[in-house]
């Protein structure tokens, strides 16, 4: 399943970047019930931002630069805060539930101050597939059958879609209906045996099965030699 992933790619020369997000990250995971005991702790966490604010204020503002000796201390401290936020960052990440859905995860994650990964579209669970019919080739075997759709209207673009399930049953029943197939193109071809068949396909992204249409009936009198 996928997994919503913190973003912390700074350059350790951004020092008020660095700063901004130390900030943030410790007013949400300061005594935060998703997160208890985060290592590296909230007391380190403060002693290295406070060291790197001293830095900041020593090597001054534009037109009023400290010395040489400042700016090296100054790297030190943003190099030392930024190697603990890559640490918290690991740390809150694999401290994640795998039981929760990715929302679910992606909503605690964004409590920790840090920024996340942005979503593709779509956000939510995928609409049912577009246009389910029978394909008819004159290379097509007997006893087989072959059937294509087009993606689901909320899909903006190919990597939406991680792969399409196929689902088949001797009734017009999804409920009966078992998975036989994942397939990543929109076309699927089988030979089910002779008799009467209902067919469904579902798009599944990180969410997992999108929405269910109309089913397919196929009816098949011969099989395949």
């Amino acid at each position: 399943m996928k997994k919503p992933i913190i973003v912390t790619k700074l350059k350790v020369t951004q020092f008020r970047a660095i700063k901004s997000m130390a900030e943030s990250v410790h007013e949400g995971l300061n005594l935060n019930a998703g997160f208890p005991n985060p290592q590296p702790s909230m007391p380190v966490l403060l002693a290295a931002l406070t060291a790197l604010n001293e830095a900041l204020e020593k090597w001054g503002k534009n037109g009023n630069r400290g010395s040489h000796a400042d700016y090296v201390n100054l790297q030190v401290a943003a190099l030392h805060m930024y190697r603990i936020l890559t640490q918290l960052a690991a740390w809150c990440m694999a401290s994640l539930d795998p039981a929760l859905s990715y929302g679910e995860q992606r909503v605690l994650l964004s409590t920790t101050g840090f920024p996340l990964k942005h979503d593709g579209s779509p956000q939510g669970r995928l609409e049912p597939v577009q246009d389910l019919h029978l394909f008819f080739a004159r290379n097509t075997r007997q006893g087989y059958i072959k059937f294509r759709w087009k993606r689901p209207l909320n899909v903006t673009s190919k990597g939406n879609v991680k792969n399409y399930l196929i689902y088949r049953s001797a009734a017009n029943d999804f409920s009966t209906a078992s998975v036989i197939a994942s397939v990543t193109k929109t076309t699927f071809t089988e030979a089910p045996g002779i008799g009467e068949w209902f067919y469904w396909v579902a798009a599944a992204n990180h969410h997992g099965p999108g929405a269910v249409g109309s089913s397919l009936q196929v009816e098949v009198f011969k099989n395949a030699l």
